[in-house]
């Protein structure tokens, strides 16, 4: 029996094989695929397109930048049933508060529905997007979060680009 290259599960049938690895799923192989690409940019390739992205214009609305990662962050509920999600944008400052004031919208809408995690994670939800609106400076130097933004989306675009036949000739 072999294990599975990326989560470790042992592959009882038929394994996903990519590149001398086995897998258990599609979903492990793109997971591994993607963590190895990620790993194998190289780190100043990944700064210098990160501050090409924080000195350019917003992608959202193509205005001036600086341009950085933003973190909305929502919750919906109804009854028993409690859904969290943050996230991430690449966009000017201006844009992250429209995505931050939708968010609150939407929480304070949608968030209260649900007990327990409804009704007491919806202020924590709420508190979240409030903080950065009230001052969020942006620096002269991308962020730690834009730079791992932009080395994850350039894995993304790498493991995108690779030929399906070749995932599937091993």
């Amino acid at each position: 029996m072999a294990k599975c290259a990326q989560c470790g599960a042992l592959i009882l049938f038929g394994p996903v094989k990519h590149g001398g690895h086995k897998f258990c799923s599609n979903e492990c192989r793109d997971g591994g695929l993607e963590a190895t690409a990620t790993a194998e940019l190289p780190a100043e390739f990944v700064y210098e397109k990160a501050c090409e992205i924080h000195d350019g214009s917003c992608p959202r609305c193509g205005g001036e930048g600086p341009v950085e990662a933003h973190f909305s962050h929502k919750v919906w509920s109804f009854v028993v049933i409690t859904s969290f999600n943050s996230k991430p944008e690449i966009c000017c400052e201006r844009c992250a508060r429209g995505l931050r004031l939708r968010a609150i919208l939407s929480c304070g809408t949608l968030g209260w529905w649900g007990f327990p995690f409804g009704v007491f994670g919806t202020p924590v939800q709420l508190l979240r997007n409030l903080g950065p609106l009230r001052s969020t400076p942006v620096g002269a130097k991308p962020s730690i979060e834009l730079v791992q933004l932009v080395r994850e989306n350039m894995a993304s675009t790498l493991m995108n680009s690779t030929p399906a036949a070749e995932s599937e000739s091993n």
